[in-house]
């Protein structure tokens, strides 16, 4: 009984010792040590299944982002060389290629907050070239959080939705 009790408070923590006693106390028992760790798989699987959906999320929005957002900015640069703005549009390459250059990482989902920010800055280089120099933006992050990390292609899409929301009802500039 103690056992149950001590189980219930910390499943996953919870290792269970065998108890001896008559024939039916032993075999309560066991079933019992076999209950727990049927439980405690299903609760690793559960955690590992949910942590790889998330996973599946986040790219699944990762790639609904990237091509739209890269056949506006090809055509923004087409433009920009037909205009002959070509110091403009070699700018807004590099940001670009920054940009992805970061989105990649290498294949890896976490990334330092200090590269986020950077991704983060170099789509805002492209937007503001976009949208004609419509905002100004500017970044306050303490310095030691820079070195921890965090999902790739967080910041973007709140910032897309800032400028969206935010610009198509305003008539002057914004920040």
């Amino acid at each position: 009984m103690f056992a149950m009790r001590d189980f219930e408070k910390n499943a996953e923590g919870f290792a269970f010792t065998p108890i001896g006693g008559t024939s039916e106390m032993m075999a309560l028992s066991d079933s019992f040590g076999d209950m727990v760790v049927r439980i405690q798989e299903l609760m690793t699987r559960v955690r590992s299944e949910e942590v790889a959906l998330r996973k599946t999320e986040l790219r699944a929005l990762q790639a609904q982002i990237n091509p739209h957002f890269l056949y506006n900015t090809l055509d923004s640069i087409a433009l920009m060389c037909e205009d002959g703005r070509n110091k403009d549009a070699v700018d807004m390459v590099n940001a670009l290629a920054r940009l992805f250059r970061i989105s990649i990482s290498k294949g890896h989902e976490l990334i330092p907050i200090q590269k986020e920010v950077e991704h983060a800055q170099s789509y805002l280089k492209i937007q503001k070239f976009r949208y004609k120099n419509q905002f100004e933006y500017g970044f306050e992050v303490e310095e030691q959080c820079l070195k921890y990390y965090c999902n790739k292609i967080t910041l973007q899409p709140i910032i897309e939705n800032a400028i969206y929301h935010g610009l198509n009802r305003m008539i002057d500039e914004g920040t």
